[in-house]
């Protein structure tokens, strides 16, 4: 099925929203079938190179769901100012 190919895109989604690692592995391991996540699918997503994504800073330009960990959209100022959620 699809589901680690989804959550492999949303850990990288909740890395961007500055979620920890262990966070965005619990909720992968939630949903795929045998309830953990491997080392090279944590490995990927720890290497994931987010610093390298390209956000406008404008917020009307973005998912109004995005969250920064501070309240406010994500924008490309807030990738380099990430932190433990």
């Amino acid at each position: 099925d699809g589901g680690v190919s989804s959550g492999m895109c949303i850990m990288c989604l909740r890395m961007l929203e500055n979620w920890s690692l262990e966070s965005a592995a619990n909720e992968f391991s939630r949903y795929v079938k045998d309830g953990s996540i491997s080392a090279a699918e944590r490995n990927y997503v720890t290497s994931f190179p987010i610093d390298q994504v390209s956000l406008p800073d404008e917020p009307e330009h973005l998912a109004a769901w995005l969250w920064s960990g501070n309240g406010g959209p994500i924008t490309a100022s807030a990738i380099g100012n990430r932190r433990n959620v």
